[in-house]
């Protein structure tokens, strides 16, 4: 069992080695920062800031969010502090926060990369980049579940998983399978526009010929800058308008 003294001695240590801590309770760690719009005036009545902190350590599974704010009305740049329970933070596990920006239900503003905080690898300033959220793309690519088929005009070979994706609009994120290991990263979706951040995955091996379709499907996922659907097929274009990947949608759904 350990002393009281020392536990007191390891909460001190911990608090001292997080980042953007204010202050530091025994129960919670509080994280704080700005969040930045590019506009130069407050959002208004009717808008609201949303802020979470989730650990992200699975690449195929939904983050789990730890603490959560939202500010109404928040203005173009602006401060924030949220308490995460100490006890909810493990320091194998990645964390991040993002936040977005809704006004009625509308999807205005997002932040588009990873801002790590509360264990290894965090920022040294916690400053939130929001940007503006392009249209939102017709209903038939969002929720789908789009089965690859085809990289750059090639079928795919016989695999035991089908690699997939799938986009959600209103977090913008995108999550799949390529074969062998699951990912999953930021989108930023529009019409026609599409854009995948960095993407995360896990990192089991296989055999050669699924291996070699998994590192092809990830390198054109980030070459991907547009999108269109013709015939329930999804073709995943680059910035020259060239076909990069084609998916199917599952005929339940088509």
């Amino acid at each position: 069992m350990l002393h009281p003294l020392s536990v007191g001695r390891r909460l001190l240590t911990l608090c001292a080695g997080l980042l953007f801590l204010t202050a530091c309770a025994p129960n919670d760690i509080r994280v704080s920062g700005s969040a930045v719009t590019p506009l130069d005036t407050p959002l208004g009545v009717g808008t609201v800031l949303e802020i979470k902190v989730q650990d992200t350590s699975l690449a195929d599974a939904k983050a789990q969010t730890l603490a959560t704010l939202a500010i109404e009305a928040p203005e173009a740049n602006q401060p924030f502090s949220l308490d995460v329970p100490a006890k909810t933070v493990d320091s194998r596990h990645r964390y991040s926060v993002s936040a977005r920006i809704i006004h009625e239900g509308r999807l205005l503003f997002i932040t588009d990369r990873h801002y790590p905080v509360l264990t290894a690898g965090q920022d040294r300033q916690l400053k939130l980049q929001l940007v503006a959220v392009k249209p939102v793309p017709p209903a038939e690519l969002v929720p789908t579940r789009w089965i690859l088929s085809q990289l750059q005009g090639e079928p795919l070979p016989a695999l035991e998983r089908q690699p997939f994706m799938q986009l959600n609009a209103e977090e913008g994120r995108v999550n799949g399978h390529s074969g062998c290991n699951a990912f999953a990263g930021s989108a930023r979706l529009g019409t026609p526009a599409l854009q995948f951040g960095a993407l995360m995955g896990t990192r089991m091996m296989c055999d050669p010929a699924t291996m070699q379709v998994e590192d092809r499907m990830l390198q054109l996922l980030n070459k991907v800058a547009a999108w269109r659907i013709t015939a329930g097929q999804l073709t995943l274009l680059n910035d020259q308008g060239q076909a990069l990947m084609r998916f199917s949608a599952p005929a339940a759904e088509q």
